[in-house]
């Protein structure tokens, strides 16, 4: 950081779920008790216990089977024309000039059986950490599966909100 005040950081969503990760970020809460300085800034000599508070900066994006699905092997999922790129402001906690709409995709192999239901495809280290955003227009959800021949299952997220620290999750059906 090389200004005075409030630091910002800039960060791009690397383009496959399992490149990306969660972001913490400290809040900006100043304690009110005596000696006790919460996430503000202390002196150098200071030798008292703090305590620090952490938000989730990213929105988690997961996807799930619904109801009904169509028996098969889903082998890519991706995440079209939604901003990659922001700034991450720590006084307001917010992300500002989010930019570069970008793809991002999860390629996998998942059996789907016919009697599957409510069952979560993506819930570990390959979890969609996209940056909070409403959803621009044209923006899709796109899933290919093979069920002996290969498909791919298109639908609009336009208009969606992914909130600072919330996890989102679609479920897929046909």
């Amino acid at each position: 950081f090389t200004t005075a005040g409030w630091p910002t950081f800039h960060y791009t969503v690397p383009t496959t779920a399992t490149g990306q990760n969660d972001i913490l970020v400290t809040r900006n809460d100043i304690s009110t008790g005596l000696g006790d300085y919460g996430n503000i800034d202390v002196p150098g000599n200071f030798n008292a216990k703090d305590y620090i508070t952490f938000d989730h900066a990213c929105t988690a994006i997961r996807f799930a089977i619904g109801n009904q699905m169509a028996p098969g092997t889903i082998t890519k999922i991706e995440i079209q024309n939604v901003y990659g790129e922001g700034d991450y402001q720590y006084q307001t906690e917010n992300w500002t000039n989010l930019s570069t709409l970008s793809s991002y995709s999860l390629t996998t192999n998942i059996p789907i059986k016919s009697t599957d239901s409510n069952v979560i495809l993506n819930n570990n280290d390959d979890v969609f950490m996209m940056l909070p955003q409403k959803v621009p227009v044209g923006a899709t959800v796109a899933v290919t599966i093979n069920d002996g021949v290969e498909h791919v299952l298109k639908a609009r997220i336009d208009n969606d909100n992914w909130l600072k620290g919330y996890t989102v999750t679609y479920y897929l059906s046909t």
